[in-house]
């Protein structure tokens, strides 16, 4: 629903997913994989979108954040929760959002 609404409205979608080098608990350099639900664009507006069901999980939340959190750039992250729930910042800075709200408003 997510993706659809998204190129109703204009925004080229794409799956991000990238490779950053890390260090190992050996401190042997090792390559991750990250990968992000969507990358949107709309002329000069560019997002990175993950879609949960929920974060109030920890384990859940930071499965989510985790490629935001490898991502050093100033674009817009964005968690659209499947709930109602109000737009908000976390402690990261990164925008949460109810689905309703992200497709009625956010985009538009």
């Amino acid at each position: 629903m997510v993706y659809n609404e998204l190129i109703y409205n204009g925004y080229t979608v794409n799956v991000g997913a990238f490779e950053k080098k890390e260090k190992d608990k050996n401190g042997k350099s090792i390559s991750k994989s990250y990968e992000i639900d969507f990358v949107a664009q709309r002329g000069i507006k560019k997002y990175y979108i993950q879609v949960a069901s929920d974060i109030s999980n920890v384990e859940t939340k930071a499965r989510e954040v985790k490629p935001f959190l490898a991502l050093k750039d100033s674009i817009q992250k964005i968690i659209v929760i499947n709930k109602p729930l109000e737009e908000s910042l976390d402690l990261n800075g990164f925008t949460v959002i109810g689905v309703a709200d992200f497709l009625l408003k956010f985009i538009k």
